[in-house]
């Protein structure tokens, strides 16, 4: 999905990994970019969990990991797509330059949303079926 949005992920892999697209995400990490990246997401991060309070995160819906797994992922991908329509490119340093590449991450957003909405009805009416 990031390759279709000719987009840079910097993330830093978990501690153990130890697989080529960690070492990947490592380098990346140590480049300029990489370091603002990770001081751009902790000095952002308050906001972000309290908006994700305000939206429904502030607990649990449903039982097992895997829902609360999306119900996170629902929560995350709402707000951003919320945040990039509202977005005044007036305003954005840039941001929404390119119309093209705005309009294709809205609508990668609204298929990932529809997706884990999807998954998350699968799971619970797997759930409630009595077998029978």
């Amino acid at each position: 999905m990031l390759d279709r949005l000719k987009t840079t992920a910097f993330i830093s892999p978990q501690p153990a990994a130890k697989h080529p697209a960690a070492e990947q995400a490592r380098e990346r990490m140590r480049t300029r970019a990489g370091r603002d990246a990770a001081f751009d997401r902790q000095a952002h991060a308050e906001g972000s969990i309290a908006e994700l309070k305000r939206h429904g995160a502030d607990r649990a819906r449903c039982r097992g990991t895997r829902l609360l797994q999306l119900q996170l992922l629902a929560a995350a991908t709402a707000i951003n797509l919320k945040r990039l329509i509202t977005l005044d490119p007036a305003a954005s340093h840039g941001l929404t330059g390119d119309p093209d590449a705005r309009n294709r991450t809205v609508i990668t957003l609204a298929d990932l949303l529809t997706a884990t909405l999807r998954e998350i009805d699968e799971i619970l009416n797997d759930e409630s079926s009595t077998g029978s």
